[in-house]
């Protein structure tokens, strides 16, 4: 009977020992996977800082282009519509 006990106990050692060690392994896993996702997330910060500078770079840009060629725009708008209505009145006249 005590061999018995004695045997079973060892056999719940072994398998707590066996989970422990399990357990520590996912643990240096995990720990492991958190530095690399810190890592990628900091990288990830600087593209995005960067990416930001060049949309307000861009967004300078457009607003100086736009405010030049805005008018100048506008300007072709009518003229573009002026054309148009001078091809419909050219095509009126040139019926019988």
């Amino acid at each position: 009977m005590n061999n018995k006990l004695f045997a079973e106990c060892k056999l719940l050692d072994n398998d707590l020992q066996t989970l422990v060690y399990d357990n520590y392994l996912t643990f240096i896993d995990a720990a492991d996977t958190i530095s690399k996702l810190n890592k990628e997330l900091n990288a990830l910060d600087s593209d995005l800082d960067a990416i930001s500078k060049s949309m307000v770079e861009s967004n300078s840009k457009f607003e100086k282009i736009d405010g030049t060629m805005g008018p100048k725009w506008k300007e072709i708008g009518k003229l573009s519509r002026l054309e148009i209505d001078l091809s419909k009145l050219k095509h009126l006249s040139e019926l019988p």
